[in-house]
């Protein structure tokens, strides 16, 4: 029933925005080749400095400090680019690929994380994101919105066993989820997990799944998502189900949003078109109510629980948590959680293999005695000492 569900996140989770050049339409055509020419040279300096990072990167074969800072985080220059773009640099909040393949006139793209939106919020992420490439690029560019990822954590939701009857979506024509080759359930140990309608690779989509499955197999790290949840009355036993509408550039333009803050603002109304509007039996899925009176799927009520995903977006949704220190220890525990384990589990292996070097009933404290001296043999051999791997390590992980 709607009443045992509730929204206990709503917001914009995945953000991936192109920096265009304004274009000066209403210059003569002298003054536009200026100004195309001033573009080109400012971006000549910025890819030659990009080449010397890119190049470091690649002959240590892994990510290279910057001297670019963002939020006050520095940009590591990755060895390699992406399909999309030469070079990408990474600070933690934001992922920055420039130089296209292709030349369309953005010069750069940037995906914002999860973690920094949630943080910040998406309107304050996208104000300093943009005041940072401004001054990167020295002109205020346009921010175009490649891909959106909205999504509401509903606490309560359940999908039924029938659930190939009760979703109505276009991407199926309005045919049961099982006949499309493209909408396909995802189980684990025979407990439904994921239902993805549309496919990650079209202009939407939209994928219904396990939050708390998907953090604790994927991205432990996230768990601070849990906190934010408990905030909003959470009680840690009820299942968290994410309702994610993914909307890629294509779709955005046959809705005609061209501007990045147009998007945001316009986010409740995206929501509506992907999940319907509460009391119109519309949207691009819908959860219904079987009515075996009636054939047309279409016709059928929407599901009282699938009000609670259509009203998710009405208010409260821009609101922003403190969440830094929160979100930092998490991160902290579960790193240092896999850290010791591994280093307890190749110890072990060192000592296995050290069996003609240390007696039979030599401890673990001798074992890493050993392994500490060829340590620093490795170090000295490399000409690197501890402090300074561990400031790198710092920075690689992006921890202030």
């Amino acid at each position: 029933m709607a009443s045992c569900t509730k929204a206990v996140l709503v917001g914009i989770d995945t953000l991936v925005i192109n920096a265009h050049f304004p274009q000066h339409e209403q210059l003569a055509e002298e003054q536009k080749k200026a100004k195309q020419e001033t573009y080109d040279a400012r971006l000549s300096a910025l890819v030659e400095q990009l080449y010397q990072w890119q190049e470091k990167a690649q002959i240590a074969k892994e990510p290279q400090l910057t001297t670019w800072e963002h939020e006050g985080k520095a940009f590591l220059m990755s060895p390699n680019g992406t399909q999309t773009h030469y070079f990408l640099l990474k600070n933690g909040y934001i992922d920055l690929m420039m130089g296209p393949h292709l030349h369309h006139g953005a010069p750069a793209r940037v995906r914002f994380s999860s973690e920094y939106l949630w943080r910040r919020g998406v309107d304050d992420a996208v104000m300093s994101t943009h005041m940072f490439l401004s001054s990167l690029l020295q002109e205020v560019v346009n921010l175009q919105p490649a891909e959106m990822h909205l999504c509401a954590d509903i606490a309560g939701f359940h999908i039924p066993r029938n659930y190939e009857r009760v979703f109505v979506s276009l991407a199926t024509k309005w045919r049961p989820v099982k006949e499309s080759q493209l909408d396909k359930p995802v189980y684990r140990h025979h407990r439904l997990e994921t239902l993805q309608f549309s496919g990650h690779g079209n202009p939407l989509s939209v994928t219904i799944y396990d939050k708390p499955a998907e953090i604790e197999q994927k991205s432990r790290e996230k768990r601070w998502f849990y906190d934010l949840w408990k905030q909003r009355q959470w009680d840690e036993q009820t299942p968290v189900w994410r309702i994610e509408c993914r909307v890629k550039r294509e779709a955005l333009h046959e809705m005609d949003i061209e501007d990045v803050y147009e998007a945001i603002e316009k986010a409740p109304a995206i929501w509506a078109y992907c999940v319907g509007h509460p009391g119109q039996k519309k949207g691009w899925i819908r959860m219904v109510e079987p009515n075996t009176k009636d054939s047309n799927r279409r016709r059928w009520e929407t599901a009282e629980a699938w009000q609670t995903v259509q009203t998710a977006f009405l208010s409260g949704w821009r609101d922003v948590t403190d969440i830094e220190a929160i979100q930092r220890e998490r991160k902290r525990e579960i790193n240092l959680d896999r850290a010791e384990k591994a280093i307890a589990g190749y110890t072990t292996t060192y000592g296995a293999w050290l069996q003609d070097a240390l007696s039979p009933d030599a401890d673990a404290s001798m074992v890493l005695q050993r392994l500490y001296t060829r340590m620093l043999e490795i170090w000295e051999e490399r000409g690197v000492d501890f402090q300074t791997l561990r400031r790198q390590k710092q920075c690689v992980y992006h921890i202030s």
